[in-house]
């Protein structure tokens, strides 16, 4: 059997999409900076490509779908199968009854919990047995469209088992392509992402930070939900922060980036550090606050929350 669905992440597929698509659109943001280090348009271009075929390509469950029918067929056939052995080993039990030779090829131990191949070549077995004594089988109920029907249910029950065969050959060869391309795909993010830290290195800690990957599945801490903050003016002008605990976190970073009323978000400092929701600062007036925050504990950092923003215009 291939060796499938084993990467060198443990982040999800989805999650691989959505991260990459995020640093896609950040070394678009630093194209000049990329540049200096030989990353051109063309490459990040390139580098997008590949994030698009491998969203494009089919997901676990569809891989899955074409086998869960097989199957289901599969069980069927077998069901129907041990229903009319049973029935004819009752038969057989009753026309030689004083032969056990003759009854050994008509009975199982534990047909229930016979396998599929196993199944098969007993059936076949019964099918022969029946051929062969028919005329001693016919006064117990045995007919020659029963025989028929075994034969007709032992051919489509081979080929069921066939077909569930190659589907589960062909579900193993696409996890296991898909699998490979994703890691592919994260070691080229992951280059990208050590560029990006190189550039930003004590330059600009927000663009650095958005090279770092934290929080993903199946180890490190979720990214804060449900971040938001409100500007009050009474007693004082503050502005109030609150989000969603995550699992796992002990305390909170919240950055910031202060500029100009209807300017993008420029540096983010870091503003304070605090153990729970909610929290609260006093803010410069009439001016645009842009806010993340992250979730830590003593050994992991998430990523970084939404990014919001807030006005603190006073009201005329």
């Amino acid at each position: 059997m291939p060796d499938i669905s084993t990467t060198s992440f443990r982040i999800s597929y989805p999650e691989l999409i959505t991260t990459g698509n995020e640093i896609h659109a950040y070394m678009q943001r630093d194209a000049t900076e990329f540049a200096s280090f030989g990353v051109t348009s063309t490459m990040t271009t390139a580098f997008k490509t590949k994030i698009d075929a491998f969203q494009a390509l089919p997901t676990d469950v569809e891989y899955e779908s074409p086998l869960i029918s097989a199957t289901s067929a599969k069980n069927n056939y077998a069901t129907e199968l041990r229903i009319i052995l049973r029935g004819i080993d009752h038969r057989a039990n009753m026309a030689f009854s004083d032969d056990p030779g003759r009854l050994r090829m008509f009975h199982a131990n534990n047909l229930s919990r016979t396998s599929d191949s196993e199944l098969l070549v007993f059936s076949r077995v019964v099918k022969r047995a029946c051929d062969t004594y028919h005329t001693e089988l016919l006064p117990f109920g045995l007919t020659s469209t029963m025989i028929t029907d075994l034969n007709t249910l032992n051919n489509d029950f081979e080929i069921a088992l066939e077909t569930q065969r190659i589907a589960v050959a062909a579900r193993d060869v696409a996890t296991n392509d898909r699998a490979k391309k994703a890691t592919e795909l994260y070691d080229l993010m992951m280059k990208y992402c050590d560029t990006g830290k190189v550039i930003w290195y004590e330059i600009n800690e927000a663009k650095y930070n958005d090279y770092v990957l934290f929080g993903s599945s199946g180890s490190g801490l979720s990214a804060p939900t449900g971040f938001d903050g409100i500007f009050g003016i009474t007693p004082a002008p503050h502005v109030d922060l609150t989000w969603n605990s995550v699992s796992g976190a002990t305390n909170y970073d919240i950055y910031y980036s202060q500029v100009e009323i209807g300017q993008a978000a420029g540096t983010f400092t870091l503003q304070q550090n605090i153990s729970a929701a909610p929290a609260s600062l006093i803010p410069v007036i009439d001016k645009q606050y842009y806010f993340y925050i992250v979730a830590k504990n003593d050994s992991q950092t998430s990523s970084h929350s939404t990014t919001i923003s807030v006005q603190t215009v006073m009201s005329v």
